[in-house]
């Protein structure tokens, strides 16, 4: 072999055997690892390994002991070993998954034979474990009994066990240990193998074999053969536990097993004193006990009862759980380490205050238990509760639960919010409030991205919603003819002056009868035409039969047929050569001002020259391609949608210039053969031939026909944009899409990074986004839509919705998909409320009600909530929820039939598995169901039927058969009217809870409660619903800026004219309020006062300096002025005056302070204010005229002689904040305004529903309050003031400003008055 190297042979190159022993010492975790390396090391640990490693059980299961006891080269590597009686539901069984078959012989066996045969199984087993370390065998049986039949059965398992030289865990929980003979019977304890276990580091000992006098001494001699014991589980009767000492013991678990003497707790008092390395104690002593402030140094988890109190205090205590003490005793601990305890469990409920004291003095709590579900806290408590224990996270408690039932509030509601509300939160116990089901479900929070302590969330408040309006007959048309919205984009790119000329054109609608210019091709349909300048359209009469949507630019020819007389009939040519013909059947003059109208439409797209457009336009459709003169597009296609003369060495180079997605190069999703892709191509190719393409396709029945077939991969993308309308976006704004991209290149925003976190999870299945070519493909898309739409900018959801889009469709085209999808189809399901989606989830759950009444009551009893599921289902048009072939089926029919497809898919779904549903319990057995069925959707329907065309039907095609038979009572009407019935609840819920974020939002609450800032909070949406402030306004430049900076979202702000609404509403001065009495009624008007003053704090609020104010600035203004007491008060005065702030008032900023005093004290009654603001005036100009230097230079010589004084500048100080509180408080009214009535000027009261108010004037002012609009009262007001004048009973006066002087006024008014009645007297 000289010569010749060895060749390296690696680690795969090891013989088998030497491998499995490498292998064999590596933990679970390193195991993983190896096997991720390649599929060659897959195969080796997986599953020879990794299921071999702990094993959990039951006990009766023979076939797998006879498993483990045969396979020694599997056997030999198991660590654990945990087995636990048949009917434990807690536990979860981890077993091999291929196991021995069962010998048919044992089944003739007696049950003695087949447990000596278990057990000896089980023994051989555990001889082979030479690795095993930990043993566990829980047997809580009721009635209780041994876990085995013989003794002699219990006693070789421990046999074996007690062999182990490695095992160093050792758990019994049951009736183990009842046949041991006692000390004297055994005094060399060799009668029970127990006995004889030493070497363990954790032994639990559970039941009453322990607690016998006669083991004791056995059990504590086996103890002391076991000096390193780190945790031990012992019941408090066997007191010879205090008489060992175990120098590292680290946990120490104490329970009461049948009943014992208060005399025990002073033994495992002298234990404790003995074992200071304690760190986690579990002991609930008889009575009360003493423990020493040196006792247990190191102790960090307690679980104890309110005996140990004392042990409480003076500890660095982490986790704290004590029976029978209540928050408020708890809070009446002095020394307790609160700043420490990370984890609490209440076992009682206080009262709200209590508990939210409770939350201020565990400022560091990340784990709280409150198990009792009996507290009497409403959904609403606990949304206030929970959130104040601001580094909460996990909360694990049946009384939020038992709460959000008997409310019967929405669960999964309540969880968004909590989670909105709990910023740290990852965990939740979501144990039902329901005697059927009594386990618990653990919620997990999977977080993405965090927010750190220096950028709190922004407060972004909006009243889009309440602003919305129903859409009138002429929008509704635009959506049902897949339209652009007016004005939507085509003035973007191109001129905005060819777009008003088109508008110019006047709609009209006209009766007509469509055909076809091929006699015999289709039936003639009776409808309406109408001309939607630059479109025309036609609808059947039903809707639904035949319509079209053709661009007045792709006609060619129009002209006028010779026809019988009283018929008017036009003949249109298409740009792809189709005839329509179209017999108008209203009267003649209107069917020539139709013809006239049409005329002019056709001259404008002329000289817009988007006829010129449309040639270039169309060859980026698959469909021309495939229709062409001479094309043998069809023929040479491939069923998975390749070209066979792409192949092909002498082919010819093809022209793709049309458009196509990621599948023409990563294949498309589905076996093509079993699609039948060359018939659909085939079939479509017919019907495109006869019924135009693109632009102009014309829909007949045929068409829905074949589109519930399902449409042909290449032809895919092409249909969904011209069944959608996206395809006359694509038309109407040429490059739009890539000058939107160059134009904001490199820009960095919140929504980019949210979704550069969501590309790699968007149908990773896919082999498309496996590649950087996909990755970006729909990195540009999405960005592209957050650029056009800064608003919404991303919402989770979306990247599913691009990226199965682009499996078929180009960037450009899935751009302006995305556009209709998020604008029209799916309206509010991408916004950042989810307003669409939670108002179609509430009109889902109707129609289950309505037609599927029994599921609806079974859901509704057992507290499952449907949304768990359908909430996906629309929010991705399913195409997260079945598997991608069947997906795209429901996402062809969505687009040619509408909305209403998915709730019928959704019906239907649920109706097909109606039995199944009717026996859940929860939702985790509704996803579950649900998961199963969508697995199977390829499956035969009816796999036992004898005809073999039954056979063939699969779930999926049934699950469209019972959409669109059973379920047809579905339309778009109904969908629309479920809609507009349930839009106010939606709205109501939603800005309930974005006024809580708002609130919980806040930097900082100062001296407000959560109330009262819910009162501000309802005064600035008022005001911003009625005076809207500008866009939302971004954060100002940074002074350092980077090209990787990312722009924040912006915070909703209020300019000026918002402000002044929204003091209108919180200050009594800063409305203008009129009481009107005419003699029919008696009304207060109220107008927005404009002052100085009012602008100049708006500027004084604004600390940040951009021009607009924030929920935040409005707090923290208000907090600087409605909590203050007089020095306070005058001192906030005087800042807002000090225009400079240099601590000094000019003269003129105290002539603006005095006119700001006068414009406060406008309407109160008498000349007491006049006279406070006139002394005012004097003193401030003796005072600071006496304190003023004296001026510099020479004195000037006036026209008389004499000279005067050089003049002072007018920014000179004048008026310091000493001198000005001085002068204030000399003059007793101003002093009872700035103490009182200047704080107590600023109300906060809960406001009324934003509606038209309610006149208080009889049944005339109310039906007209009613029926009126806000013009046609004002003009009602105007004319019944000039009637009231007319007959001499029109009054009008100011209303007067709650104040004490003015209380004193009116009160002497009335003083007057009574002694002018008693001199009448």
């Amino acid at each position: 072999m000289r010569g010749h190297a060895l060749k390296p042979r690696g680690l795969l190159g090891v013989p088998q055997e030497l491998l499995d022993e490498i292998l064999s010492d590596l933990e679970h975790s390193d195991l993983v690892s190896f096997a991720l390396v390649s599929h060659a090391c897959a195969a080796l640990v997986v599953p020879r390994h990794t299921q071999y490693r702990t094993i959990r059980t039951r006990h009766q299961r023979h076939d797998e002991w006879r498993h483990l006891s045969r396979r020694v080269d599997l056997t030999r590597n198991i660590r654990e070993v945990h087995i636990c009686e048949p009917g434990n539901k807690t536990a979860s069984d981890r077993v091999p998954t291929t196991l021995v078959e069962n010998c048919g012989a044992e089944a003739s066996m007696s049950e003695v034979q087949r447990e000596n045969r278990r057990i000896r199984d089980m023994c051989i087993a555990l001889k082979h474990m030479r690795r095993l370390h930990t043993f566990t065998w829980t047997w809580n049986v009721t009635p209780a009994a041994a876990p085995t039949i013989s003794p002699v059965h219990e006693n070789a398992v421990l046999e074996v066990l007690s062999r182990k030289a490695r095992l160093r865990h050792l758990g019994l929980m049951g009736l183990f240990g009842m046949h041991a003979p006692g000390i004297l019977l055994d005094p060399n304890s060799a009668g029970y193998p127990l006995w004889r276990f030493s070497n363990l580091t954790s032994i639990c000992l559970r039941g009453d074999a322990w607690i016998k006098p006669t083991n004791a001494a056995h059990l504590k001699q086996m103890l002391e053969r076991c000096p390193n014991l780190e945790y031990i589980e012992m019941p408090m009767e066997f007191s010879a536990l205090s008489e060992c000492t175990f120098p590292e013991l680290r946990k120490l678990n104490l329970y009461l097993q049948s009943g014992g003497m208060r005399s025990i707790d002073p033994c495992f008092v002298r234990f404790l004193n003995n074992h200071p390395s304690i760190e986690d104690l579990s002991w609930l002593p008889l009575g009360p006990v003493y423990l020493s402030p040196q006792t247990l140094p190191a102790l960090r988890r307690l679980r104890t009862n309110i005996h140990v109190v004392g042990l409480l205090e003076s500890r660095l205590l982490e986790s704290l759980d004590v029976y029978q003490l209540d928050p408020a005793t708890l809070l009446g601990l002095g020394n307790l380490p609160v700043t420490n305890i990370k984890q609490l469990t209440l076992h009682e409920f206080g009262d709200l205050e209590t508990m939210r004291e409770l939350a201020a003095l565990f400022p560091n709590l990340v784990w709280l238990s409150m198990p009792s579900r009996y507290g009497h806290f409403t959904v609403e408590d606990w949304l206030d509760l929970l959130p104040r224990f601001t580094q909460l996270q996990v909360f694990r408690g049946q009384g939020l639960w038992a709460a959000v039932t008997l409310n019967m509030q929405k669960m999964h509601g309540v969880i968004l919010q909590l989670v909105q509300a709990c910023p740290n939160l990852r965990q939740l116990d979501h144990s039902a409030y329901n005697h059927n089901r009594l386990d618990s479900n653990r919620i997990t929070i999977i977080r993405e991205g965090f927010m750190g302590e220096n950028s709190p969330p922004m407060s972004t408040i909006s009243t889009a919603l309440r602003n919305f309006k129903e859409p009138t007959k002429e929008e509704l048309n635009q959506i049902f003819f897949s339209l652009p919205a007016s004005g939507l984009v085509d003035g973007v790119v191109g001129g905005g002056s060819e777009k008003t000329s088109s508008t110019e054109v006047e709609k009209m609608e006209i009766n007509a009868v469509l055909s076809l210019g091929i006699q015999g091709e289709e039936d003639a349909y009776a409808g309406k035409l109408y001309i939607l300048a630059p479109y025309l359209a036609f609808a059947s009469i039903d809707r639904k039969s035949v319509r079209f949507t053709v661009p007045l630019s792709t006609i060619r020819r129009v002209e006028r047929l010779n026809a019988r007389a009283g018929i008017y009939a036009l003949s249109l040519s298409t740009w792809h050569g189709s005839k329509i013909i179209v017999q108008l059947t209203s009267l003649r003059p209107t069917a020539d001002l139709f013809c006239s109208l049409l005329r002019d439409a056709l001259k404008i797209e002329l000289q817009r020259g988007q006829m010129r457009a449309v040639k270039g336009f169309v060859k980026t459709c698959y469909s021309e391609a495939l229709i062409a003169s001479g094309s043998q597009l069809a023929e040479n296609e491939r069923e998975d949608g390749s070209l066979i003369s792409e192949e092909k060495d002498d082919a010819a180079p093809r022209d793709s210039t049309y458009h196509g997605g990621l599948g023409l190069k990563y294949k498309f999703p589905g076996d093509a053969k079993k699609l039948r892709e060359t018939s659909k191509i085939k079939l479509w190719t017919q019907y495109l031939k006869v019924h135009g393409r693109n632009l102009t396709l014309l829909r007949y029945p045929q068409c829905t026909r074949l589109v519930q077939v399902g449409l042909p991969n290449r032809l895919r993308g092409e249909m969904w944009e011209t069944l959608s309308g996206s395809v006359f976006l694509r038309f109407s704004n040429p490059g739009f899409y890539e000058t939107l991209l160059e134009r904001n290149k490199g820009r960095n925003t919140t929504s980019t990074e949210d979704i550069e976190k969501d590309l790699h999870r968007s149908l990773p299945e896919y082999a498309g986004y496996q590649s950087e070519e996909g990755i970006s493909a729909l990195r540009r898309v999405l960005q592209a839509y957050s650029f056009k739409n800064p608003e919404l900018g991303y919402c989770q959801a979306m990247n599913i919705l691009a990226a199965a889009i682009l499996i078929y469709m180009s960037e450009e085209q899935a751009f302006w998909l995305l556009e209709v999808l998020c604008d029209r189809l799916l309206p509010g399901y991408y916004a950042p409320s989810m307003h669409g989606t939670l108002l179609d989830q509430r009109v889902f759950e109707s129609l289950v009600q309505r037609c599927l009444p029994i599921i609806h009551e079974h859901f509704h009893n057992v507290d499952v909530q449907l949304s768990v599921a359908s909430l996906p289902w629309f929010l991705s048009l399913y195409i997260n929820s079945m598997p991608m072939i069947f997906a795209f089926r429901i996402v062809d029919c969505f687009f040619c039939m509408g909305p209403k497809v998915l709730f019928q898919v959704g019906l239907a779904i649920l109706k097909i598995n109606g039995e199944k549903l009717l026996q859940i319990q929860d939702d985790g057995g509704f996803l579950n169901l649900m998961r199963d069925y969508f697995a199977s959707l390829g499956d035969s329907a009816h796999p036992d039927s004898p005809d073999p065309r039954a056979r063939a039907i699969t779930r999926f095609q049934e699950l469209l058969l019972v959409s669109f038979r059973e379920f047809s009572v579905i339309t778009d009407d109904m969908i629309l009217s479920e809609r507009r019935r349930f839009r106010s609840e939606i709205i109501h819920s939603i800005e309930s809870f974005s006024k809580r974020s708002a609130i919980r939002n806040l930097k900082s609450l100062g001296r407000f409660s959560k109330e009262q800032a819910g009162l501000v909070y309802d005064a600035l949406y008022k005001a911003m619903w009625i005076v809207p402030p500008p866009p939302d306004m971004p954060p100002p430049p940074s002074l350092v800026t980077t090209a990787e900076a990312t722009e924040e979202k912006p915070e909703t702000r209020i300019g000026l004219k918002t402000f002044q609404f929204f003091m209108s509403e919180i200050a009594t001065w800063a409305r203008d309020e009129r009481i009107v009495s005419n003699g029919f009624q008696r009304r207060i008007d109220r107008e927005i006062a404009e002052h100085e003053f009012i602008d100049r704090l708006f500027f004084f609020w604004d600390t940040s300096c951009r021009g607009a104010l924030s929920f935040q600035d409005l707090i923290s203004g208000l907090d600087g002025v409605m909590f203050n007491d007089l020095m306070e008060n005058i001192e906030w005065f005087f800042n807002i005056h000090d225009k400079n702030k240099d601590g000094y008032l000019t003269k003129d900023e105290v002539l603006t302070l005095s006119e700001t005093l006068l414009f406060i004290f406008r309407y109160e009654v008498g000349d007491a204010y006049l006279g406070a603001v006139s002394r005012f005036m004097t003193n401030a100009f003796e005072y600071g005229d006496a304190l003023m230097p004296e001026p510099e230079g020479e004195p000037i010589i006036n026209e008389q002689g004499g000279e005067t004084p050089p003049a002072m500048p007018t920014n000179q100080p004048y008026l310091n904040l000493a001198t000005f509180r001085m002068v204030v408080l000399a003059d007793e009214v101003l002093e009872s305004f700035f103490e009182t009535d200047l704080s107590g000027s600023f109300k906060l009261e809960p406001l009324p529903e934003m509606e038209l108010p309610v006149s208080s004037g009889g049944l005339l002012g109310d039906i007209w309050s009613t029926i009126a609009t806000d013009n046609n009262k004002k003009m009602f007001h105007m004319v019944t003031d000039e009637i009231g004048k007319t007959i001499g009973k029109h009054q009008e006066h100011g209303r007067t400003q709650s104040s004490r002087i003015a209380s004193d006024a009116r009160d002497a008014a009335f003083c007057e008055q009574d002694k002018f009645a008693e001199w009448g007297r």
